[in-house]
């Protein structure tokens, strides 16, 4: 009996250690979720989409319209005749409230002509990992 009582005690005591941990951890993946799906309000543009022998430049810009500083990754395609040829992402660090800052991306197609579309804009990646 004696040593069952302390085994459940020391289990008991492990789990709630286990369980501060997992109330921490919880909180921090979150708190990178909320960063990452929450952009905050912005305006983002393609300022030229051009291509010339087998490159496609996309130069474009984001303005940060809230009163935070915020990270964006910008996620863009290619296309020709509505299909879509590529996909690339442009990340653009610690733009400050009204401030507006340039991203730029590129890619080889064989296409004969290109079009570039932004199909969206999130915040950065989680655990500021780079897909």
């Amino acid at each position: 009996g004696h040593g069952y009582a302390v085994t459940g005690i020391v289990l008991a005591v492990a789990a709630i250690g286990m369980s501060v941990l997992g109330f921490f951890f919880t909180r921090e993946v979150m708190r990178e979720l909320d960063a990452f799906f929450d952009a905050g309000p912005h305006s983002v543009q393609i300022d030229s989409c051009v291509l010339t022998d087998g490159l496609v430049r996309l130069d474009g810009s984001i303005t940060n319209e809230d009163d935070v500083t915020h990270s964006y990754t910008i996620d863009v395609a290619y296309r020709s005749d509505g299909d879509e040829l590529d996909r690339d992402q442009a990340t653009v660090n610690a733009v400050s409230p009204g401030e507006t800052a340039e991203f730029h991306t590129t890619a080889f197609l064989e296409a004969p002509s290109v079009e570039c579309t932004i199909e969206g804009v999130n915040g950065p990646s989680p655990f500021a990992v780079d897909p």
